[in-house]
């Protein structure tokens, strides 16, 4: 078999060279590669798309030559480069949208010419309709209503549009639906259609504009009673429409008020909102039910209501009244008082919400109206919050074996009171109490530091208690002193402190008052004064005093006793101003489970005058 082999002749150096043309082809012609696209999505209407912040990567591919040592790239979105996209990866943005992009690939070696991947339309991802649009009901000649639709669709680059539906339009940008209701619409579906470079999706709702109920009133009064107000009325259908009560003089609510309030309650505009009524066209006469309370218990006092039809607005509420509406007294039920060994236990039910105060007066006090709403003159008395229907109970502070003559005073929330004397309650003696009289019982000038029944257990600078007249206080000191000064007493877990206040001084820093649950001078919880201040404190292992409770802000009187009791996690505070016990705070706190009480004082040079103290007593509860 024969073979034609042709040659080239090139001139060069003075000689002739040949070479096979087929060895020249294999050497310089041919070299080529591939450049792929990966991370496209799946468009369901389109097919594959470079989706708008789904990140892409490149790459090349089949080198028919040698590999090249590396490859550069570009990023082309609609036939220009994109600055800055010189990776292999590359995230389509919102500015791609409906451009081809593609990658071009620069090897850098190798003889490889520069090459295009295949190009793919940026678009969105479709958008998504979640179905969850609400009904609209809308009263005629309500004006021109809104709705937000597209709160029911999540998407990027959206476009709304609306079905055909007369009277109904939409901004295409915000996807606010707006309603004309100047004519009447049977039941109409409106469908919101959401649309963009992915595709479109789509979510309805149905529409009414239906003629507003009116209604006129008259009042049957006027109502010497609380509970059921008749009234007549006339209507031009069957509704069901919103009640609120108020003062006679009280402006006339706006619509929206009708649903911030709550069944029974007045909102800060004043007015109270009574159960839905339903109205109907053969206008017979309606209970509307009012809460118990109205009035003074003096005079009857005048209210007003105003009503409100479904899908009404402003100018479509009604008012009926005045009408003068008396008051029913409170009535508390299932009331009991009993011993608890030292303290007295206490419970009765309102029928409805107010203050309460319960007090505990000596035995054969009779006290008057005045003394049982003040409880001047009380042994103890609390103070409290009721709620209609729940009952209110408790357990006193400790009080010494006695007889006494519980009383409660009451004021609902319309202001009206009872004044309630009941049978005694005996109270039996319970823990120890003492009376520590040793501190004040020593000459005027004498600086405190320990004796038989005292532990000093530490004094900064100098000792800074002094007893003066029979008064425990403090002397000034150039610098910052405080003294700490311990009962030494077997005191249960469970126990109680009090002291007399004498004054409350002057200066800036002046603080003087009991320690409870003290083991030593770095770890106590202390009721303090500092002026006309009162709170409760707590040390913890050595670091400086920190308040858990501001009890009286600049209120505090001169010359009040002051009681805290630990029982368990629970720390109650209480003061005597003169009238007897009144609870002036609850608190939780576990820092500290056990230990004695004592006495803490604090001055620097700004006192002016010393705070201090009459007496102390303390024991187990």
């Amino acid at each position: 078999m024969s073979h034609m082999t042709d040659f080239m002749i090139g001139r060069g150096g003075g000689s002739f060279g040949v070479q096979s043309k087929r060895r020249f082809a294999r050497r310089g012609g041919g070299l080529n590669y591939s450049v792929s696209i990966a991370g496209l999505t799946t468009n369901p209407t389109y097919g594959a798309t470079a989706q708008i912040g789904v990140e892409l990567t490149a790459s090349a591919s089949g080198w028919t030559g040698d590999t090249p040592s590396s490859v550069a790239w570009q990023w082309y979105a609609g036939g220009e480069a994109i600055s800055g996209a010189t990776s292999a990866s590359y995230t389509p943005v919102t500015g791609d949208d409906l451009t081809n992009l593609y990658a071009r690939a620069t090897p850098a070696d190798g003889g490889y010419s520069a090459k295009n991947s295949p190009a793919y339309v940026v678009r969105y991802a479709p958008p998504v309709a979640a179905g969850a649009l609400e009904d609209q009901t809308y009263g005629q000649g309500s004006g021109n209503r809104t709705y937000d639709a597209s709160v029911d669709f999540t998407g990027g680059g959206l476009t709304f549009a609306v079905g055909t539906v007369s009277g109904v339009s939409i901004n295409s940008g915000s996807g606010v639906v707006t309603t004309d209701t100047t004519d009447l619409k049977a039941t109409a579906v409106v469908l919101v259609t959401a649309t963009n470079s992915g595709g479109a999706a789509s979510s309805g709702y149905s529409l009414e504009v239906l003629t507003v109920a009116t209604m006129t009133v008259s009042l049957l009064g006027p109502q010497q009673s609380d509970g059921d107000i008749p009234m007549e009325y006339s209507t031009d259908q069957d509704a069901t429409w919103k009640v609120l009560l108020g003062l006679a003089g009280t402006a006339t609510p706006g619509a929206a008020l009708f649903g911030a309030t709550s069944g029974g309650g007045a909102d800060a505009g004043g007015y109270s909102a009574l159960d839905d009524v339903g109205i109907t066209t053969d206008g017979s006469a309606i209970p509307v039910v009012v809460p118990d309370g109205l009035g003074d218990n003096v005079d009857p006092v005048e209210y007003r209501f105003w009503f409100l039809p479904p899908y009404g607005i402003d100018a479509d509420v009604v008012s009926a009244g005045p009408i003068e509406i008396d008051t029913t007294d409170p009535n508390l039920s299932a009331v009991s008082f009993a011993d608890a060994s030292a303290k007295a236990t206490y419970s009765f039910t309102p029928d409805q919400a107010g203050t309460t105060r319960v007090s505990f007066f000596p035995d054969g006090t009779n006290p008057t109206d005045e003394q049982i709403a003040s409880g001047s003159g009380a042994t103890l008395t609390l103070t409290g919050t009721g709620e209609a229907g729940v009952a209110f109970a408790g357990t006193t502070a400790a009080l010494a074996a006695s007889t006494y003559q519980p009383t409660i005073y009451y004021i609902d929330e319309f202001g009206e009171e009872v004044w309630l004397t009941y049978s005694d309650v005996v109270v039996t003696a319970g823990g120890p109490t003492q009376v520590f009289e040793e501190l004040f019982g020593q000459a005027n000038g004498t600086q405190i530091d320990s004796d038989a029944n005292w532990d000093n257990l530490r004094t900064l600078n100098t000792a800074r208690l002094v007893v003066n007249d029979g008064a425990l206080g403090m002397a000034p000191l150039d610098t910052l002193g405080s003294q700490y000064v311990k009962r030494i007493e077997a005191f249960e877990n469970d126990q109680y402190v009090e002291f007399d206040n004498g004054s409350v001084g002057a200066g800036t820093a002046r603080l003087l008052g009991a320690m409870f649950r003290c083991t030593d001078a770095d770890n106590f919880y202390w009721i303090r004064t500092q002026g006309n201040w009162l709170g409760l404190l707590k040390r913890v292992g050595g670091a400086s005093p920190t308040v858990i409770a501001d009890i009286m802000a600049n209120t505090f009187v001169e010359g009040s006793k002051v009681r805290a009791e630990a029982e368990g996690t629970t720390i109650r505070v209480y003061v005597d101003e003169g009238s007897g016990w009144v609870l002036k705070g609850t608190y939780t706190d576990s820092a500290h489970s056990a230990g004695g009480i004592g006495v803490y004082a604090l001055s620097n040079s700004g006192v002016t005058a010393a705070s201090t103290m009459t007496a102390i007593r303390g024991g187990n509860l």
